[in-house]
């Protein structure tokens, strides 16, 4: 983790690799597209 990671991840600039996607919906067994795109209402 560097310095700049915090300020990365609240800004929401850096996002997750795809394979990381994948390895999260796995786990979490749902479908990728749940993570991808926003859903609720």
């Amino acid at each position: 983790m560097t310095i700049n990671t915090p300020l990365t991840n609240c800004s929401n600039s850096a996002k997750p690799s795809l394979e990381t996607l994948t390895e999260i919906a796995k786990a979490l067994d749902v479908d990728i597209t749940e993570l991808l795109y926003h859903t609720k209402k």
